[in-house]
């Protein structure tokens, strides 16, 4: 199948010791290399199942953050500009062919601010910014911000809104302070982003409506 992102392969190794990026089957023959960028308390694992859906042309990049799967070591980051300035940097010597970003949900908070930050940069920039399960910056979000509640309101907010969290889950201190560790610092603590009314870049954005991927 002829790729509608030109010719040119990726250079891209084997695998990656950068613990930012997971790349669950590396194609040396890719001409578009697709970053994915997880919702919150998951890591990037949760895009291998991709790969068997996709052309041969298309090089799965999943973005791998601290605090989840093989970085669970790790303290989680609650500061998009830190966790903004890793995900460049991983990722900017990996953009040797045409490049895709998608984000779901909290992803979809990170790829736009990716894009932003590679573009004040003067980075090449993605063919297609997508995201789903996210309202643009300038539409005003209904429901109350999840950094204002408190443990137990947080957990009934996110059951309210969400679902997935089995009714005995609360009733386990264990495995509700993981569920803390891992939701917590990027629902409870981030700041809403601000809208940069006037800047445009050349990455076209796609807004999916998609009901879940959990």
């Amino acid at each position: 199948m002829c790729s509608p992102f030109g010719g040119a392969h990726s250079n891209f190794s084997e695998s990656t010791s950068n613990p930012w990026l997971l790349r669950p089957a590396p194609r040396h023959m890719a001409t578009v290399r697709l970053f994915c960028f997880p919702y919150a308390g998951v890591g990037g694992a949760v895009f291998r199942p991709w790969v068997a859906g996709l052309p041969a042309e298309v090089d799965v990049c999943a973005v791998q953050l601290p605090g989840r799967t093989t970085r669970m070591s790790e303290a989680p980051i609650a500061n998009i500009p830190v966790l903004v300035d890793g995900i460049v940097a991983a990722v900017t010597p990996h953009l040797d062919i045409p490049f895709v970003f998608f984000g779901h949900s909290m992803g979809a908070i990170l790829a736009a601010e990716v894009t932003r930050e590679l573009a004040r940069r003067g980075e090449r920039l993605p063919r297609f910014l997508m995201v789903s399960s996210r309202r643009p910056p300038h539409m005003p979000d209904s429901h109350p911000p999840l950094r204002n509640l408190s443990d137990t309101e947080f957990v009934e907010e996110v059951m309210r809104r969400y679902g997935g969290i089995p009714p005995e889950i609360p009733c386990e201190r264990d495995i509700l302070a993981l569920l803390f560790r891992l939701c917590g610092p990027t629902s409870q603590h981030w700041k809403p982003i601000s809208h940069h009314a006037g800047r445009r870049y050349r990455a076209r954005s796609w807004h999916l409506v998609v009901r879940t991927m959990r």
